[in-house]
């Protein structure tokens, strides 16, 4: 495996390579769909480039698999005497911006629009053609699909990445940035359906019993709201009042409160609620590793990050099918050996880990 390090120019947006290592005693790298995945890397002193790297704050791996550096750690140890670098995703810059409105306006806000649609323009105004040069990180967006949704979004000094990901949780958009022809180049994506019971082309069908998943982990979360109250405008008894997951009873309903007093309409109301449950992550989640078939058909394409897909275990849950969304994938390159992890369901709680990451970051790509 070959990692490419680049340095950003912040006067002409252009990413000069500074080297190609192949020699890292390892490399974890996450890919996330809606969220912004992390990345760790190891490269021994002795490296052939090891002196040039200092230079660079991206790495690219391959398709779709560009990073931004937040740490660089000198080790002398009695285990390893070399370089450590971490970082998030190339996406995850957008955590170094706030959301600020157009002049003239309180908020920066679009209805009736489609999610890409609204992820494009507050990656426009806030980060590639911002009013303020200062803000600007050079960059495109390439051409996409939009989805038959249509939303309704007001942002006004949130973080801009934590609102993105709000925007793609919640209509299940998938987003990334990546480094094509030296620039960098954002996309958006919704995955393919090889759900077994959906599928019209090639599905995706992931079991032990089949060989293509190992060591595997299946976690469910209990008190992840299910059921949102949504409360608008309005004093006491004249406050408009929605419940969005209403059908949902018994043990299994966990409500949660939504102060929606800025929603003007009330058909709007519906929305704010399904984007809060959203913000919550998913109450069933299932990790594995990919065993040898899979990984070969995840590294040629036969299936990739945001496909839906069919996990049947008949260990931990027999009898049932578990219908979901390839979330997550982590590559770990260790020992000449790439081992890949592979998650279905969403865990809010990685995001967190990324926006962290990348606020405490003092690399020379982020100050721009």
């Amino acid at each position: 495996m070959v990692v490419k390090f680049y340095a950003y120019d912040p006067l002409t947006g252009i990413c000069k390579p500074v080297a190609n290592v192949d020699d890292m005693q390892y490399l974890r790298f996450e890919r996330s769909f809606v969220g912004i995945g992390t990345w760790d890397l190891k490269i021994d002193m002795t490296s052939k480039y090891i002196s040039r790297l200092r230079q660079a704050n991206i790495i690219k791996l391959g398709n779709r698999r560009a990073g931004v550096i937040t740490s660089r750690v000198c080790v002398d140890n009695d285990e390893f005497f070399g370089m450590t670098y971490s970082g998030v995703e190339l996406k995850g810059i957008t955590a170094k911006r706030i959301v600020l409105p157009p002049a003239g306006s309180a908020y920066q806000s679009y209805s009736g629009a489609s999610p890409e649609y609204v992820i494009e323009q507050l990656l426009l105004a806030q980060l590639l053609s911002p009013a303020n040069a200062n803000r600007k990180i050079w960059g495109s967006v390439k051409p996409y699909t939009p989805g038959a949704e249509s939303i309704k979004y007001e942002g006004r000094f949130g973080q801009l990445a934590e609102d993105i990901v709000e925007i793609a949780e919640a209509n299940q958009v998938g987003w990334y940035a990546d480094i094509v022809n030296r620039t960098i180049e954002w996309g958006m994506y919704r995955g393919v359906d090889r759900r077994v019971a959906s599928a019209t082309g090639s599905t995706l069908l992931l079991s032990a019993s089949r060989d293509n998943i190992g060591a595997r982990e299946y976690a469910e979360e209990y008190g992840i709201p299910t059921t949102a109250i949504v409360a608008g405008q309005g004093e006491g008894v004249d406050r408009t009042v929605i419940t969005v997951g209403d059908a949902i009873c018994g043990l299994l309903r966990n409500e949660t409160f939504v102060d929606a007093r800025d929603v003007e309409l009330a058909g709007d109301l519906n929305q704010r609620g399904v984007d809060k449950l959203a913000e919550e992550g998913d109450a069933e989640v299932y990790s594995f590793g990919l065993q040898n078939s899979a990984i070969e058909a995840y590294i040629t394409g036969g299936f990739d990050l945001g496909d839906q897909c069919t996990v049947r275990d008949t260990d931990f849950l027999p009898g049932v099918d578990l219908d979901g969304r390839l979330s997550s994938v982590e590559e770990i390159f260790e020992d000449d050996i790439l081992r890949v992890e592979a998650t279905v369901g969403y865990d809010k709680r990685r995001l967190a880990e990324a926006i962290r990451k990348i606020r405490k970051s003092t690399q020379p790509l982020l100050t721009i």
